[in-house]
């Protein structure tokens, strides 16, 4: 029959390509660095197609300005100290994605750009450098001072994104404290909306350190209010 026929002629072809081998060696060697080869161009083929794909790595941004150059130092010694206690942040925002919100409650994170630290800490360094520059008679600091700040500022943000509709929203509460008693001198909501431009990365970034910086200036005043004992 046919079928054994073929069986018959692979089994032949085995046979010969054996007894090739046995008797010329270094023919079957480098046949077998050939297809190494080949399975390593292709591979590296592979590698190199996929990083094309996946294209340019994301842009790194953080919120708030540049902090300004000032030529005398604030002494913690000398000067009222104010401490930024940890910013307090949905889990689901606490995340180095730059995020939008959609609809049906869908956060999409972009593709081409990411934060160069949480979310959190971000809003903790640019509210106290903004508040530094507002106050430049008081020592902002984030870390712990080594004795008891003069205030604390507390903030809890319920939302902080850029929305579909093009605008950014945030949302939360702030409040003033002894650090000593943790006794509440001031508070107040946040709610402050305003618009995101042609919503690019760096759209999102600059409203997003806008709206910080409204944030701080009301703090700032809260402050200034304070008596200074």
């Amino acid at each position: 029959p046919r079928s054994t026929r073929v069986r018959s002629s692979a089994a032949q072809m085995c046979i010969r390509d054996r007894a090739q081998s046995e008797h010329h060696p270094a023919r079957a060697v480098g046949a077998v660095s050939a297809r190494n080869r080949w399975a390593a161009a292709t591979l590296a083929l592979l590698a190199l197609s996929a990083c094309s794909a996946a294209g340019p790595p994301p842009r790194i941004y953080v919120l708030g300005d540049a902090p300004p150059a000032r030529s005398v130092s604030v002494s913690q010694l000398a000067e009222p100290v104010v401490e930024v206690k940890p910013v307090l942040v949905p889990d689901y925002l606490d995340t180095t994605d730059i995020l939008t919100r959609r609809a049906g409650g869908q956060m999409m994170a972009s593709r081409t750009a990411r934060w160069g630290e949480r979310l959190s800490i971000g809003v903790q360094r640019a509210v106290a450098q903004s508040l530094a520059a507002r106050l430049p008679l008081l020592a902002v600091v984030t870390p712990p001072p080594l004795e008891s700040p003069w205030r604390q500022v507390l903030i809890d943000i319920d939302a902080f994104a850029a929305q579909s509709d093009g605008t950014c929203i945030l949302a939360g509460r702030w409040s003033i404290r002894e650090s000593r008693g943790g006794k509440l001198l001031d508070e107040d909501k946040i709610s402050i909306v305003g618009p995101v431009g042609k919503a690019t990365d760096a759209d999102v970034v600059g409203a997003m350190t806008q709206q910080l910086d409204d944030l701080a200036e009301r703090i700032a005043s809260a402050l200034q209010r304070q008596p200074r004992r």
